[in-house]
């Protein structure tokens, strides 16, 4: 008798995680073919915001860059005498020169994602503003011709 019981727990209890992770599997599967039209419905606006976000990195970079050169200029210039002076100043000039650099990057990265942003709006703004009468259509022809069959 507990047996049986024992049993029949097991049973249900096995049918309901194997239902439970089926219906998992088909909301992950959903979730993703809504992500993928989503992605693509939004690709334009993902590249402006990539774009503003490598806008904001640069202007990071140069307020850092500032705050370095006016170390390097408020320092005294006995602060820089002897081996540790040096390599303080080799350390700030590095900070400056690296920081320069990454901005420059991420200025080229922003105008290029600002050329996509621009290049997909003028496709899509150019793909709602066709008129369908100028275009073929081919359904209507092909149902045209085979009326006779």
């Amino acid at each position: 008798m507990k047996t049986e019981k024992s049993l029949i727990i097991f049973s249900l209890l096995a049918f309901f995680v194997t239902t439970s992770l089926s219906v998992n599997a088909f909301a992950a599967n959903e979730s993703i073919n809504m992500q993928s039209v989503n992605q693509a419905r939004s690709s334009y606006l993902d590249h402006a915001a990539i774009a503003e976000q490598h806008k904001r990195l640069a202007r990071e970079m140069q307020d850092k860059k500032e705050a370095q050169v006016e170390i390097l200029r408020n320092k005294p210039s006995t602060s820089f005498l002897g081996r540790n002076g040096k390599y303080l100043k080799s350390r700030i000039v590095t900070k400056i020169q690296e920081y320069d650099e990454v901005a420059r990057e991420n200025l080229a990265k922003a105008a290029y994602h600002s050329a996509i942003a621009a290049e997909q709006a003028s496709m899509n703004s150019a793909a709602k503003s066709a008129p369908m009468g100028d275009q073929f259509n081919k359904a209507r022809i092909r149902s045209n011709d085979a009326s006779g069959l």
